[in-house]
């Protein structure tokens, strides 16, 4: 997973849309939300001693230091360690953090962080790996959004160098106490690695002044976890009342006029979170009738705690499949499996997933599983391809179709498995009163609609379908048409188990 984004807010010195208020013509005006100008030096009164000698960052971020340059000053910093992945923020402009290990030792990790922003087209040198101790050349920056009374120290490099030495970066635990906006660690840690540990999860899409903050969390003790877009996929992921054994990433200082000066922990990684609810780890287990149950959405509402997934290398069977106007399905097999059980259905929306896996693709995917009005299904994922390589999902023989009828015990079983059955006969071409392009064969099996092929026609321009007054344009269905065989995913939906084709292909007619 990446840590793109995840600094928008913070490490943005440069003319962006979300900043077009600071000037007419987008520009950063040094009264506005921008760097200061002018050699103006503000930095954090404080009696921490800073290492003696050189400047370092403790120097850059304390303003009694001696060594505390003015803003746009040349800075360079020794032995420093990167403690992000590269943050993209636009093509021009991109950032990561650093720490002072050694000072880090010393105090706690207080002064010892800061971030780096860099022209990727100008930077000489290249950005290491987290670990990586570099040495950084640049000027010396502050920025926030416009009227804030706290700026964010910062360097805007010209020059990072690899030593080609590596660090272990400290992660000092805190009270979340001690760093919500405010609190007594919170300007000492401000772009330092820090952990809080033992939380709870107390709402989501904290409202900061009259602004949602979306994507964020308040856990214990009032602490604003903002993380990557692409790490949540702009979807709620830990719930109301779930605890964390622990959270850690950076600690943050808010810079535009949405988060202005609020203090917020932002992890880099799915590694630096642990839930102490359940994670499912493969397929056979979601399936599986002895997993506790989770969490479930019926006509009364949302009941339990939904189990977290963690798949990996798990195969795309099938991709698209229509749900409602806002959501989508695909579907996943596992590649050592098959049968009953061997698949899942995963729900998710199209505007976040915008480019989802094709079929055939192995694929890791974080989610979690809901039973949604009786069916279990994985929902909001964060799906990575996983190789390059690519395989053939198989199909399973049902010997009797009557075992997927509309409301066959022995479909449970089956739901979310890619199946076939053969030699069966439409026996009702089409469903009354409203015509939603389904159809049923040999042992009242349901074939759904839920993805495009041309048996069922298409549908009606301007109004419903229905099977006499109003039907479907080049709809091929009849009574008494033979397949020799109909390959597709068992769904279940409206209280109805159905297999739905995914294409053409799945469908080998006879006659």
């Amino acid at each position: 997973m990446t840590f793109r984004k995840l600094i928008l807010a913070t490490l943005v010195p440069t003319s962006l849309s979300l900043l077009a208020a600071c000037g007419d013509d987008g520009s950063l005006d040094p009264d506005g939300g921008g760097p200061d100008g002018g050699g103006r030096d503000s930095g954090i009164l404080t009696s921490v001693e800073c290492p003696a000698g050189s400047l370092t960052i403790c120097s850059l971020k304390v303003k009694n230091d001696p060594f505390h340059p003015g803003v746009d000053e040349p800075v360079s910093l020794t032995n420093v360690v990167v403690s992000t992945p590269i943050i993209q923020v636009t093509d021009m402009l991109q950032g990561f953090y650093v720490q002072d290990v050694a000072f880090s030792a010393t105090e706690n990790s207080k002064f010892a962080g800061i971030a780096v922003t860099f022209n990727p087209a100008e930077l000489v040198g290249a950005v290491p790996g987290v670990g990586s101790v570099v040495n950084v050349d640049g000027v010396y920056r502050e920025f926030g959004a416009m009227g804030a009374t706290k700026k964010q120290s910062q360097i805007a490099a010209t020059r990072v160098e690899a030593t080609g030495a590596s660090e272990t970066l400290p992660i000092v635990t805190v009270a979340p106490g001690d760093i919500v906006t405010g609190g007594g660690l919170s300007d000492a840690l401000e772009g330092s690695l820090v952990r809080v540990e033992n939380v709870s999860v107390t709402e989501f899409n904290v409202t900061i002044g009259t602004s949602p903050l979306f994507g964020s969390y308040l856990v214990t003790g009032n602490l604003i976890i903002w993380a990557d877009r692409d790490l949540y996929q702009l979807e709620r992921f830990w719930q109301n009342g779930e605890t964390l054994t622990f959270v850690q990433g950076i600690l943050r200082l808010g810079t535009t006029p949405f988060n202005a000066g609020a203090s917020m922990l932002s992890p880099r990684s799915r590694e630096d979170w642990n839930s102490t609810r359940i994670a499912l780890s493969s397929i056979a287990q979601i399936n599986d009738p002895a997993t506790p149950a989770g969490c479930a959405q019926t006509a009364q509402g949302k009941t339990g705690t939904c189990h977290a997934v963690e798949l990996t290398r798990v195969l795309v069977v099938a991709v698209g499949g229509y749900i409602s106007p806002t959501l989508r399905s695909l579907w996943v097999q596992d590649p050592a499996a098959q049968g009953a059980g061997s698949g899942a259905k995963v729900v998710y929306n199209p505007e976040n997933l915008t480019t989802p896996p094709n079929v055939g693709e192995y694929i890791d995917l974080s989610a979690e599983l809901i039973v949604y009005f009786g069916m279990k299904q994985v929902q909001f994922p964060r799906i990575t391809r996983n190789g390059t390589d690519t395989g053939e999902p198989q199909a399973t023989t049902v010997a009797n179709p009557a075992d997927l009828a509309i409301a066959s015990p022995a479909a449970a079983a089956w739901a979310g498995s890619l199946v076939r059955i053969e030699n069966v006969a439409v026996t009702t071409a089409c469903r009354t009163p409203r015509d939603f392009g389904a159809w049923i064969v040999t042992g009242n099996v349901l074939i759904g609609s839920s993805f495009d092929y041309d048996y069922n026609g298409m549908l009606c321009d301007g109004a419903n379908c229905t099977c006499e007054t109003n039907p479907r344009p080049n709809d091929q269905r009849m009574v008494g048409n033979q397949f020799q065989s109909i390959t597709g995913v068992v769904d279940f939906s409206f209280d109805e188990y159905q297999i739905q084709p995914r294409n053409n292909a799945d469908l080998v007619r006879m006659n």
